[in-house]
């Protein structure tokens, strides 16, 4: 005589070996994000394997009380200027060959202007009373990542296409190419290029930003390394309508960790501070970027 839950083991010895081997092919095929660069201070060019999602949190807080003139004095600002801002990616790849990824961006910002040079900069997370306080939802945006040179994982270029949904905020087209030497086994020299293009809207001319990044990083152990950089950022803008002109530029140095908990946990912390510029703010910037594989 049959047991009476005979149906049931049956279906257990049967569909538990194609669970398993689903859940080992699942995990080869993350495996093989072993071979793309993990370091993402302000980019992700992690190739995500089809199936799989890669969620990033970066959050940038910028804090100034002086400023960079027009002749690249630096000159006292007579009040703290705080900005707060937070991007959330999400990242899916698509396709079995593994080199296009596409994602959504959400950025939001909280910007506030103290006249007390001395109010903290944490102010910008709360509610209190300021001179200038502006908080919300910025852009959307909508990016495709992939890997140009199929024989070569260590340069990425990513699009993306920002929707503002602020009036004042102008639609961005961002540009990004990303290249990562090895000049040991541990030590990296990530290069990223970048070219955003602000689109003419409700009287807002057509500006250019050009920021270009070098970062050296060096593997202390399999999860954790260090890296310093420096940027440099210029923006053009249209003076008419014929020629452009920079408005502002900045260069900022900085050093910061990245620990690699495992392949789908990941945390990066970074100080910067901008040394110089010309019309622009000598900013400190402290960033926290978490990253989830799922």
């Amino acid at each position: 005589m049959l047991p009476k839950n005979w149906k049931l083991k049956i279906y257990i010895f049967t569909l538990l070996p194609l669970a398993l081997n689903g859940q080992t092919e699942r995990k080869a095929k993350l495996d093989s994000a072993y071979f793309d660069p993990f370091l993402y201070p302000a980019v992700s060019i992690v190739m995500v394997p089809n199936g799989f999602f890669e969620v990033n949190s970066f959050n940038n807080l910028l804090t100034a009380t002086k400023v960079f003139d027009n002749n690249a004095d630096l000159v006292k600002n007579n009040a703290r200027t705080s900005s707060l801002n937070q991007i959330l990616q999400i990242t899916s790849g698509i396709g079995k060959a593994g080199r296009v990824n596409v994602g959504l961006d959400v950025n939001y910002n909280s910007f506030r202007v103290d006249l007390d040079t001395e109010a903290s900069p944490f102010k910008v997370f709360g509610s209190s009373k300021a001179y200038i306080k502006q908080n919300g939802l910025n852009s959307i945006g909508l990016r495709i990542r992939y890997l140009p040179i199929k024989q070569s994982r260590k340069f990425v270029v990513q699009h993306t296409f920002q929707i503002p949904t602020k009036s004042a905020i102008q639609y961005y087209f961002n540009n990004q190419a990303v290249h990562v030497l090895e000049l040991n086994r541990k030590l990296y020299l990530f290069s990223q290029l970048q070219l955003s293009i602000g689109l003419p809207k409700d009287g807002i001319k057509t500006s250019v930003l050009v920021p270009l990044t070098e970062i050296i990083s060096y593997l202390v152990k399999p999860k954790l390394q260090f890296y310093g950089l420096v940027s440099h950022l210029s923006q053009f803008g249209r003076v008419n309508d014929k020629n452009f002109a920079e408005q502002f530029n900045g260069t900022q140095i900085g050093a910061g960790l990245q620990y690699q908990h495992s392949l789908r946990f990941g945390l990066t912390l970074y100080e910067s501070k901008f040394v110089r510029g010309k019309n622009f703010g000598s900013f400190w910037s402290s960033n926290l970027g978490l990253r989830v594989i799922i």
